[in-house]
Parts: C-alpha cells; structure tokens; sequence
C-alpha cells in the first residue's frame, strides 16, 4: 500500500513537475513534496551557480515551517559529488563515510542526499533531507524513491532553465530587430559575452 502510495505520488510530481517552468516555484513544489510522502524535519535543494560552477543552498524548509536556507554538511555534499550516486546514513555522526564537524553542529541524526544529474550526467544540484530526532528513519526504499523523485526533479530543473534561455533570447532578439536586419539581430542574441563594437 505505501508503495502504491509512492508510485502515484511519482506520477502525480512527474506530471506537476514538466508542467511548471518557473524555476523558484518548481524548487518550493519539490520540498512540498518531499515532506507529503517522506518522514523528513529539513530538505534542502543546492543548485550549481552557472558561472561558479559552486553548489549553492537555494531552498530549504523544516517540519516546523522554518524557511531559512541550511547548509548542507560538506562531507555529505562531497561524496555525493565525487561519486555521483545518493547516499543514506542511517547514524551520520558515527558513519566513517563523512568525517566533517558540520554533522554534529547541525544536529544531523539520519540524512539522504541524491544528485540532480541531466542527461549527459552532469550535477545540476543536490536534494537533501535529513531527520534530527532517530537514528535510522530512512529505509532503503525512501532512497530508491529519493533517486526517483530527484531525477524528476532534474528534468524539470533543466526544462525551467531551458524556458527561461528561449525567453531570454526571444526578448534581445526581439529588441535588436528593431534596429538590425533580423539575420543580423539573431547573431547578436546568440553572442554568450559582450559584443565587441566594430566595423
């Protein structure tokens, strides 16, 4: 029953998720979520600034409605990263794995973490949960789910970013028509840095 609950849940993410282009409210969609189908006290989403290439925390939320964005511990982040696969601890403070202090300090008891890759694999970002009560809470089955509801929530990342490119041309595009010949206009609004004034 509570996998039938998960798979509709997926379903249900998968068609509100391709629907919504806006990015910060596909972001708060994905943390609502999370907390309608896993036993979670804090998600935190971190996407990779496009210039930095940083991991970023860009949304967060706890059980309690606190929405101030968290860091994620480092260590947890890392390994994710390196390693391009999600990870569950069951008692982060005593797995060998994640030696950083920021486990203790943020109170993490149990966390899953789980890469937003595109189709090339390339890391757009992270999810992270964590619980801070028990020891133990995530099942290898809220991961398999945490993988499923994160490669969602990458195409839909992706499809947000992919709209607001198309906007963002169709706009400069649109404004150097008014002065240029369109084939003239098109190559302008495809330059990615300055245009270099000349003859």
């Amino acid at each position: 029953e509570r996998q039938a609950k998960k798979l509709s849940l997926l379903l249900e993410v998968a068609r509100k998720l391709t629907a919504e282009l806006e990015l910060d409210r596909l972001l708060r969609a994905v943390v609502d979520m999370t907390f309608q189908v896993m036993e979670v006290d804090r998600v935190t989403i971190l996407l990779r600034h496009e210039t930095t290439g940083e991991l970023v925390p860009t949304i967060s939320k706890s059980r309690l409605g606190d929405t101030q964005v968290q860091p994620v511990p480092r260590s947890i982040v890392d390994k994710v990263v390196e390693e391009r696969v999600a990870v569950v601890s069951h008692n982060a403070p005593a797995d060998a794995r994640f030696k950083g202090r920021s486990i203790v300090t943020q109170s993490v008891r149990s966390a899953m973490c789980s890469p937003l890759l595109d189709a090339r694999d390339q890391i757009l970002g992270l999810l992270y949960v964590d619980n801070l009560s028990a020891p133990g809470s995530f099942s290898d089955e809220d991961l398999q789910f945490l993988v499923a509801f994160s490669g969602l929530a990458a195409l839909g990342i992706k499809n947000s970013r992919f709209a607001e490119q198309s906007r963002r041309d169709a706009l400069v595009r649109s404004n150097f028509e008014r002065y240029f010949a369109p084939n003239v206009a098109a190559d302008i609004a495809q330059q990615d840095g300055a245009i270099r004034l000349g003859g």
